[in-house]
């Protein structure tokens, strides 16, 4: 994969500045994250191919998980929704923290995804992981700390990573508070 880019300079010629050829930049570098755990180019596309087939649901299918982008969910709902990834250089991005701006986009980001939920919404984050082709170790989301502290339960940390802490909340005190963010959604800020 690398010789191919490399031949085919396939990456100087998406990097011309612009955000959606950085974001193919990204997924080509996480896709050769990816192929590297394959010691053999048919064993990887086997790998590509079950999971392909595994990822469409059959025609009698009633339920089924949905995996796609907060920008992708937009107008969307759901019953149950995950957002994985919540840590410090994912969500929000790196590339958002230097502009106060950027930053307050991804915070709306992060109301959309939360509110395309209509019964649970679980959010992760892990210690550490495989990020383009290197083990990287983030610190939760200044995010998860923003979220008023009633309306959560936390398994396993409390607030900035600390010791194990449970909140309580009810499906009322969950709607009225987004129902409250949304009332301001122009100007959001969970501050």
């Amino acid at each position: 994969m690398e010789s191919v880019l490399i031949k085919t300079k396939y990456i100087e010629w998406l990097n011309d500045g612009t955000e959606e050829n950085k974001q193919r930049i990204e997924n080509i570098e996480e896709l050769k994250s990816v192929a590297s755990l394959f010691v053999e180019l048919n064993e990887f596309l086997e790998n590509v191919a079950l999971i392909e087939s595994a990822d469409k649901p059959s025609s009698d299918a009633v339920n089924a998980v949905t995996l796609m982008t907060v920008h992708a969910s937009k107008g969307l709902e759901f019953s149950v929704v995950f957002i994985i990834g919540m840590e410090e250089g994912l969500f929000p991005h790196t590339q958002s923290m230097a502009e106060l701006e950027d930053l307050e986009e991804e915070r709306r980001l992060c109301y959309v995804a939360i509110t395309r939920a209509m019964t649970k919404v679980f959010m992760t984050h892990t210690n550490s992981r495989l990020y383009f082709g290197n083990v990287q170790s983030n610190l939760p989301s200044r995010f998860l700390d923003e979220i008023p502290e009633e309306l959560t339960l936390r398994l396993g940390v409390s607030r900035g990573g600390r010791s194990r802490n449970f909140g309580n909340f009810s499906a009322k005190d969950v709607n009225d508070y987004l129902d409250e963010m949304d009332s301001s959604r122009k100007n959001f800020n969970w501050d």
